[in-house]
């Protein structure tokens, strides 16, 4: 009977496995695969042995969990971050050509293998995205320069094994998902303050109306390779970044919106859904959600007589109380390096309640 991965086993794995693509690339595979020209084992370097081997072997060691250190303490249903210490270590073997001459020593194949791992995560030190038990991960590598002494502890319990060629990587930050998290809250869309002198009205609904912000435009510079579109809800001849339905009644299907760039670009628009029972999720993109910018930047004043496009609320909505996030999505490739890049727009909120709130 096999035990069930665990969040801890498929990070680590998605580390192996991200490692195990970018050195394919380099090295190549045998006629076999990987395995001829490079293995991988994930463990105590001791497992590997000290016996004579075929091809190198790459150790992966994850020795050592600690908590991040940042931000508050978290409930029993939320996520819970931790930093990964990571040996890895490289057993090389001889490099010999058909008639079984020494091409390169073990040695020589050592620092070929761990230089490449070094530059993987070098040029590429952010590794992911990738779900782990239905949670986005994605983690940055960042070397941890032992001294001597260090590295001595991390062997003295390896056997008798000699020391090889190894670095020290760490690897955050990784969610703790808990069996059934938290859906989460709901975003605040207005505000309102109310004073009372009576204990015993404290929990009794408010009577104050609450006030939504102002939408206030930031400028666009579309001189920049990587300008960020801008949006609004345009409502009654005005510009709006929160707008709120009470129930009971039918919700609104679709909606008003301003969107602001370079003109003629083509944006996809994006919704996110929050509910009681589900929390927040991202709901799939309609391929019908793509528009195009209307005008250079959003001018509140001309609100009235904006070039405004009707976007259909998210697909699946429920009919209850919800919230939904709204934002534009703009890709381009960036002409340093030639990788597509996306770019969101400010966040529009939709909020459905029954009385106090969602």
């Amino acid at each position: 009977m096999a035990l069930a991965s665990s969040w801890l086993s498929d990070v680590c794995t998605s580390i192996d496995r991200t490692l195990r693509d970018e050195l394919t690339t380099v090295f190549g595979t045998g006629e076999s695969g990987l395995k001829d020209v490079l293995d991988f084992m994930m463990g105590p370097p001791a497992d590997v042995g000290t016996g004579q081997r075929d091809a190198p072997v790459l150790n992966l060691f994850f020795y050592r969990i600690e908590p991040s250190g940042l931000g508050p303490d978290t409930a029993y249903d939320e996520p819970w971050y931790v930093r990964l210490h990571c040996l890895i270590t490289i057993f090389g073997a001889p490099e010999t050509d058909d008639n079984g001459t020494v091409t390169a020593s073990a040695g020589e194949v050592d620092l070929r293998v761990i230089g490449e791992v070094i530059r993987v995560f070098h040029e590429k030190p952010v590794l992911g995205p990738f779900e782990v038990k239905k949670q986005k991960v994605v983690l940055q590598a960042v070397m941890q320069p032992l001294s001597l002494d260090e590295f001595n502890h991390l062997w003295a319990n390896q056997a008798d094994m000699p020391f090889r060629s190894s670095v020290v990587y760490e690897f955050a930050l990784a969610p703790v998902v808990p069996r059934e998290t938290s859906p989460g809250a709901p975003l605040v869309g207005a505000l309102g303050v109310e004073v009372r002198a009576d204990m015993s009205a404290r929990h009794a609904p408010p009577t104050v109306t609450p006030v939504v912000p102002d939408f206030a435009p930031g400028p666009i510079d579309l001189e920049v390779e990587g300008w960020a579109p801008q949006i609004c809800f345009v409502q009654g001849g005005r510009c709006a970044q929160a707008l709120s339905f009470n129930l009971p009644g039918t919700t609104p299907t679709e909606f008003s919106v301003w969107i602001a760039g370079t003109p003629a670009t083509s944006v996809t628009m994006h919704w996110h859904l929050w509910d009681a029972t589900n929390g927040w999720r991202e709901v799939s993109v309609d391929p019908s959600l793509s528009f195009e910018t209307k005008t250079p930047a959003i001018d509140p004043s001309a609100a009235a007589t904006a070039p405004v496009q009707s976007v259909p609320h998210a697909t699946g909505a429920p009919a209850g109380a919800h919230q939904a996030v709204l934002f534009a999505a703009r890709r381009y490739v960036r002409g340093r390096d030639g990788v597509e890049v996306e770019v969101r727009s400010n966040p529009l909120l939709f909020s459905v309640f029954e009385g106090g709130g969602p």
